[in-house]
């Protein structure tokens, strides 16, 4: 008995809305996932890239490591194949059709069909209707070097910021860490060169030089933005072909940004100006870098600080009143928690002998929310807030920090850069905490966090010498103003190198 055959076609969902000429290179999705697990079962990227071939456009593989020179130098020569395929509504039956896009996101093709074989497997109705949905594409189109890809990028920030212009900044001015000059090898396997900049609370990418002709000098390519946890940065990263994607940063060992942008794709971004010679930042050699706040938590020179204020120092100085005069004292490192973001200095210096009776007892067991509570720190303490102690207050808002961290509460006590290790009291004058982060995002205010006094207690369990811990009481009976005249001769200034 023969076999009954019935072709039926249906036209084109969307015809050539935009030319094709010009396009060289094309990626087809050959990951398409159906319901029992398995991935493109009948073959059908291998049958589009068979067509795709016979005019001219040379399938290359999703991993853009591996594409062609010309296609790494400029993305926008490649389209983009996705197609689909489903059962059709008769017997016996399928749908087929796919799309094409370009670098930015427009589809200019699109194409979908329909057949139907009576005794035939799934599978060839399956290949019969991809081929017809392909068969416009191919009566209409060859590739022609001579022609140009018509397209529209989208636009991204452009500042008048230059090499010199950026390199002039860098080396007049006090730098956040992440600020400079970065190299890259990125998604493409192109490299960029950028340089970043502070601009209010955010920091920007840009561009100095790019292997991509369609970038230039001065537009953003990462804007980035702090967050609770240190060393990470979420951010808007934009691609080769300047499409954004939200993504998480991560600096590593100072010079090192690194980020996945997809299941394949990486960047790292390595820092190359200013160089580390001694001379950095407009700073001569004999200059601070950077500063933090601390406390003493005995007589003999034990401080507490945070252990990101003191991680990459290779000098440590800590300033404060001694017998009525404001020294400074070379520090040593004795203990730290990197978990915990905690470290014990203790002062290594001829000149310095031992301090007063600590004023104030710690406090081990959680306080209640709504707890007034105050900070004593020294903020920006090298560049623009000056040396004077800082006083800030507030309350306690969770007794979880960041996503439900135990180790530290949440306050609404303003702390700034600075303001790391220093302590934070309740309004008897007793310690409940180290100072050690906040939120900065532009929807997020008011929000600070503080190391719980008790993770301090493990800290000093194991320092190589036994510390008695202040337990006065004080400053119980006292006003605050008394209270925080008495206890900032016990807050510490730390500078380091």
């Amino acid at each position: 008995m023969k076999k009954l055959l019935l072709i039926l076609l249906c036209v084109p969902l969307l015809g050539f809305g935009q030319n094709l000429d010009g396009y060289k290179y094309a990626t087809v999705n050959s990951n398409y996932e159906y319901s029992d697990g398995t991935k493109d079962k009948y073959g059908v990227a291998n049958q589009i890239a068979n067509e795709l071939s016979g005019i001219g456009i040379r399938v290359i593989s999703d991993y853009r490591q591996n594409w062609p020179k010309d296609a790494l130098s400029n993305p926008c020569l490649v389209l983009s194949i996705s197609w689909h395929h489903s059962a059709g509504g008769l017997p016996h039956s399928a749908n087929a059709g796919f799309s094409i896009t370009n670098c930015n996101g427009s589809v200019l093709y699109s194409d979908e069909r329909f057949s139907t074989c009576f005794g035939c497997y799934f599978q060839a109705n399956v290949k019969n209707a991809t081929r017809k949905s392909l068969k416009d594409l191919s009566s209409r189109y060859r590739f022609n070097s001579s022609l140009t890809p018509e397209m529209q990028l989208p636009d991204v920030e452009l500042t008048n910021e230059t090499e010199s212009s950026l390199t002039s900044y860098y080396d007049s001015n006090i730098l956040h860490d992440i600020e400079g000059i970065y190299k890259s090898t990125e998604e493409s396997g192109n490299s960029y060169t950028l340089g970043i900049k502070k601009y209010g609370r955010l920091f920007k990418a840009i561009i100095i030089k790019a292997d991509y002709k369609h970038w230039k000098e001065g537009e953003v390519k990462i804007i980035l933005n702090q967050t609770a946890t240190k060393d990470l940065y979420s951010c808007s990263y934009f691609l080769s072909n300047k499409q954004k994607k939200e993504l998480f940063l991560i600096v590593e060992h100072s010079g090192l940004l690194a980020f996945k942008i997809d299941d394949e794709n990486t960047a790292n971004f390595i820092k190359m100006y200013p160089v580390n010679t001694g001379v950095s930042n407009g700073r001569s050699s004999g200059e601070w870098g950077g500063n933090g706040s601390g406390f003493f938590i005995s007589k003999d020179g034990y401080i507490v600080t945070n252990h990101h204020v003191i991680e990459k120092a290779s000098e440590i100085e800590v300033e404060f009143k001694y017998r009525n005069e404001i020294k400074g004292f070379n520090a040593k490192v004795i203990q730290t928690d990197a978990i915990n973001d905690l470290a014990i200095l203790k002062i290594d210096d001829d000149d310095f002998s031992n301090i007063g009776a600590l004023p104030y007892t710690f406090r081990t067991r959680s306080v209640d929310v709504g707890t007034n509570v105050f900070a004593l720190g020294y903020p920006k303490a090298l560049t623009i807030m000056g040396k004077e102690i800082k006083f800030t207050d507030g309350r306690i808002s969770s007794k979880t920090g960041f996503k439900g961290d135990i180790t530290t509460y949440q306050s609404t006590t303003p702390i700034q850069p600075g303001n790391s290790g220093g302590p934070l009291f309740d309004f008897n004058g007793n310690l409940i905490g180290i100072n050690n982060a906040k939120i900065i995002t532009e929807d997020v205010e008011g929000v600070s966090y503080s190391i719980k006094s008790s993770y301090l207690l493990n800290l000093i369990d194991v320092l190589p010498e036994t510390i008695l811990l202040p337990s006065s009481t004080q400053l119980a009976s006292k006003p605050l103003t008394e209270q925080i005249k008495i206890l900032s001769d016990y807050v510490v200034l730390i500078k380091v190198k």
